[in-house]
């Protein structure tokens, strides 16, 4: 008789934990390597703001566990996360909030385990973000004409008009605006020019850096605020107390002047303004050449990327659209 493997089943089943007390300490040492490894470090503040919702929500939660961390803790982690409020604007947090800081957290553990600082590798026990993203349409014209007109009545207008303008009319991110210089932006005769930006890195372009374009309209928007400035380097854009304003500080800009057009339906932040633009752009130059040009406006790596920006909906494929039936069918049918 040939003898057999005989397994058994277990009443109890054999459950993982990591011994997570220097979880946080991990966390910190991971931003840390981050921050020496990256020039732009407001990407890295980001990541550590992401993150601090993991650590904040371990300091409490992990006592009571005896910092033991088990694949269920993630899993109300993430249930967390569905209702927690952002203390920005004090709405339970976004889809996209949610999946970025779930990927961070990911990401980290990769990072740790691949580092040698743990033994598995526990990405698998976090799951992703409950949900999908919002289905969005591009902001109407007569919208955005209307933020651009309400952001000239706030506190500091000019300001105001060139941030919002530079981000609706040149489809940039709200950190690159942040770090713009003044010498960073160069005018023509005619008010179109461009702007050094310091972007996202990519394998294709490891430094983040490109230039991008903006039209005359953009261009007189951004003239009336540098010659009110009459600074000729440092900081584009301001606080009140003369500090570079931050991402976030572009981002309050935004907001304040969408609350102030009663657009909060329509336009959620400042990203909603650079789908605005790669939307209409693609409607006024749909063809491969300005698609092309698009993505090396945006910053993109792949045109894939710059898809997913573009809002396009049915009634521009409706007018582009040709059938075969086009072909025989009489039009006076």
């Amino acid at each position: 008789m040939l003898s057999a493997d005989v397994g058994a089943i277990r009443r109890e089943p054999r459950v993982a934990v990591l011994d997570a007390r220097h979880l946080n300490w991990l966390i910190g040492e991971y931003i840390r390597r981050r921050r020496a490894r990256m020039d732009n470090q407001l990407t890295v503040d980001g990541y550590e703001y992401q993150l601090r919702w993991f650590t904040d929500w371990w300091e409490a939660e992990g006592p009571p566990r005896e910092w033991l961390l088990k694949p269920d803790d993630f899993v109300l982690f993430e249930r967390y996360l569905r209702t927690a409020i952002s203390p920005y604007t004090k709405r339970q947090i976004a889809y996209h909030t949610r999946a970025t800081i779930i990927k961070r957290i990911k990401e980290m553990f990769r990072w740790a385990f691949d580092a040698g600082y743990v033994e598995r590798d526990y990405t698998k026990w976090v799951p992703s973000a409950d949900g999908g993203p919002p289905k969005r349409k591009a902001v109407g014209v007569l919208s955005l004409h209307q933020l651009l007109e309400v952001a000239g009545h706030g506190r500091d207008p000019l300001r105001d008009r060139a941030i919002v303008a530079m981000l609706m009319g040149m489809g940039l991110r709200r950190a690159e605006v942040s770090h713009l210089n003044v010498e960073n932006v160069v005018v023509e005769a005619d008010h179109s020019g461009h702007a050094s930006v310091v972007g996202k890195r990519t394998r294709a372009n490891k430094d983040g850096q490109r230039d991008a374009a903006f039209d005359c309209a953009t261009g007189k928007i951004i003239v009336a605020y540098l010659d009110s400035i009459e600074r000729s380097h440092g900081p584009l854009f301001m606080g009140q107390r003369g500090e570079r304003l931050t991402g976030q500080g572009i981002y309050k800009v935004v907001k304040n002047a969408i609350a102030r057009a009663s657009l909060d339906e329509q336009i959620v932040g400042p990203h909603d303004l650079r789908r605005a633009f790669a939307t209409h752009y693609r409607r006024s130059r749909p063809d491969k050449v300005s698609a092309d040009l698009l993505r090396r406006q945006l910053g993109h790596a792949s045109y894939s990327q710059t898809d997913e920006y573009t809002l396009l909906e049915v009634d521009d494929i409706r007018l582009d659209l040709v059938s075969p039936l086009s072909l025989f069918v009489p039009f006076d049918e």
